[in-house]
């Protein structure tokens, strides 16, 4: 899903029916995908250190729909708050992808990348992906909590206080944020498009 750089004029009609074609493509596409990852799943007992990847895969596909829908709605948006809003919603998403994903490719999932498929340009791409991971999560792992805790999934009990943090939101810098993770989620699609393709072609050689 391509989605505009975000500016602080409305967005036009035009531009809105482009973001909401593109958007319910992409919708399609990763509900068939994840369709697909689910089907594969009932074979973990078979084998199970598929399952750590298929897990991944169902995890990083879910994350890149719901940025890619909140984004959508933060473009949409008509007014201030509802920008607030779904910027807020976004800042615990994100939160919560940098709180789970290295332990979605910890040791379980290395170890079935290592069965699947064990080559020099995988490893390579693992490590990009949890370097950029790593440098996001400490870059802006701070910002990112206070906005969730202050006033989305841990509200500020002090109404003065959590209106403070929502009237002090950049939106801009969310959306940037977002942004930088989505390519970093396109990012590990792209390695386990390498995997898989990997994995499928040591069995045809069989």
């Amino acid at each position: 899903m391509k989605i505009p750089k975000y500016i602080k004029i409305a967005v036009t009609n035009q531009v809105k029916r482009l973001i909401r074609r593109d958007l319910d493509k992409f919708e399609k596409i990763a509900l068939k995908n994840l369709a697909s990852s689910k089907a594969a799943r009932r074979y973990e007992g078979q084998f199970p250190a598929h399952a750590p990847i298929w897990n991944a895969i169902q995890y990083c596909a879910i994350a890149h729909l719901d940025l890619s829908i909140l984004l959508n709605q933060l473009l949409m948006a008509e007014t201030d708050w509802r920008r607030k809003l779904f910027a807020r919603i976004l800042a615990s998403t994100l939160f919560e992808c940098i709180d789970d994903m290295p332990a979605v490719m910890a040791r379980d999932f290395r170890s079935g990348i290592t069965l699947l498929a064990n080559k020099p340009e995988v490893w390579e791409k693992i490590e990009s992906v949890r370097k950029n991971l790593a440098d996001f999560g400490r870059s802006h792992r701070e910002i990112l909590e206070q906005i969730r805790h202050s006033t989305f999934a841990h509200r500020e009990q002090e109404a003065d206080l959590q209106l403070e943090v929502i009237e002090n939101l950049n939106v801009n810098l969310i959306y940037d944020l977002s942004m930088k993770f989505y390519e970093i989620l396109k990012e590990f699609d792209n390695l386990m498009v390498l995997v898989l393709t990997e994995f499928n072609n040591r069995n045809k050689n069989k």
